[in-house]
This record gives C-alpha cells, structure tokens and sequence, in this order.
C-alpha cells in the first residue's frame, strides 16, 4: 500500500530537513497548501501533491526549470547542480527490456526476504505505482526521489527529496531499499547513514546495484550517469560499520560483461 501525504502527516513522519522539527500542513485560502516546519521558521511547497522537502533556501524555480550552469557560491546550490547534470542523461532502461525484467526478478526475489510487514522507505523509488509491486505486498510504501515527478496520479505520490538528508522522523521505518539507485548518489555514506538513522532496531535495509572490479573498463571517466563504481569492499565496509549483519549475494550481469556483477545487500539493524 502507498501512503499518502495526510497518512506520513497523521502518523508524525515527516520532518524538517532544516531543523528536525515535525512538519505540518498550512492551509492558505488564496495560494497552494505548504508544510512548515514546527518551529514555524521554515516552509515547503506541495507540487502536483507531492512536497518538495529540499532545504527551504532552494529556489522554487530551480525546482520547476533547473539550476543555471553557472558560477555559484551556495554550497548546496552547487551540489544539487552536479547531481542536475548526471540526471539530465534519461538512466531508465526500456522496462520491456529482457535485461531489465531479469534486474526486477532479481530484486524481488532479494526484497521478498524482508519483513513484510511495517513501514517500507524505497530511496530513490522512480515510479512508486510500479515499484511497490517489487516489495513485500503487506508493506506500507513510501517513495522518496529527488526528482518531481509531475503525475496528479495519486499511485505516484512521492516525497520529493534527497536520499542524503530524508525528511523522515529517526526509527521510524521497518525497512528500506536503495534499488539500483545507490549509485546515483553523490555522497553515499551520508545515505546510508541516513538509510541507518530512519531505521527501527532491527530494521531491514536491502541494496541492489551493480560493484565492479579492477578491469580499466570499470572507470567513471566513461559513464555519463552515475557517480560511483563500487568495489564490492568498499560498500562492504561502510555497511558493516554501521549494521550488526550484513549478508551478500552475486549474480552475473545479464548484459555479459565481466567487469561488473549485480550485487545484492540484506542488512540489518
């Protein structure tokens, strides 16, 4: 099941990615609703209802046409440029595709371990009306994805924010999945910490991507959409520093190259 906006609400789930504080609905009679911190010193938009929860010093207009590609000094500003330009190349495989159906096979077969029931946060969800399906079916869903998605469909509600700073109260998800998505984000330990503090004891995080070896062909210097090429160690190290278990799996890339395997995480709390 999806939450919507008025269930993450009513349930005390959201929060300020300023300040931590619980936010709540502002009703104005001559403009769209917002949410406002609990402080009251920091508000978000509600777009296509969905709330935008990046900092509220972000421009709405960045949110709407993009960040100019020019000179800027706002550190947050110019990090969310560099994540503009890796997400300006289209990442989605054709979902017809033998390859990709292979890559959700896979990944469902490694989400049908986890719990079931209870809250599940999928980071970096694309299209939660066909994501949803990949989990557990007793779980409480909830997308999050930087990018905004425009549907009034209300299957395809969202949260749209960062994977590095969830707008999500502490303890307070079941389970949480980064599906393919890990790579795209640009400072992976602050998500996986992240992915840990949204995390109850003995919560369930499931990763699925791809870790690469030491062959010249595993550069980034030639990919134009993702941030990292994982070695498998290197994300075994940083899960293991932060989870009492850590169990993984390999399977062969079903594009054939020798170079890259799929990977799949099952950690818990």
């Amino acid at each position: 099941m999806i939450l919507d906006l008025d269930t993450c609400l009513n349930n005390e789930l959201l929060i300020s990615v300023d300040d931590g504080s619980q936010l709540n609905v502002e009703h104005n009679s001559n403009t769209d609703s917002i949410l406002r911190s609990g402080t009251g010193d920091f508000s978000y938009p509600i777009l296509s209802g969905k709330p935008v929860l990046f900092r509220s010093s972000f421009p709405l207009d960045y949110i709407h046409n993009g960040i100019p590609y020019e000179n800027i000094e706002d550190p947050y500003q110019q990090y969310m440029l560099l994540a503009q330009i890796k997400a300006s190349i289209s990442t989605n495989l054709d979902k017809s595709c033998d390859v990709y159906k292979h890559t959700m096979k896979l990944f469902t077969n490694l989400a049908s371990g986890l719990k079931g029931n209870g809250l599940l946060v999928d980071i970096g969800c694309d299209q939660p009306s066909l994501s949803v399906s990949y989990f557990p079916s007793g779980c409480q869903y909830i997308g999050i994805d930087p990018v905004l998605n425009l549907s009034n469909d209300q299957r395809d509600f969202s949260l749209v924010a960062l994977a590095e700073e969830l707008p999500l109260r502490s303890e307070s998800c079941d389970m949480a999945a980064f599906n393919g998505s890990l790579d795209h984000v640009l400072d992976f330990n602050s998500g996986l910490l992240e992915a840990h503090r949204v995390l109850k004891k003995q919560g369930e995080l499931v990763i699925q991507i791809y870790t690469y070896n030491d062959s010249k062909m595993s550069t980034l210097l030639t990919d134009i959409c993702h941030f990292h090429h994982y070695r498998n160690h290197q994300l075994n190290s940083a899960l293991n520093n932060l989870f009492s278990t850590v169990d993984v799996e390999f399977h062969d890339c079903p594009k054939g190259y020798s170079h890259r395997k799929i990977t799949q995480y099952f950690c818990k709390k």
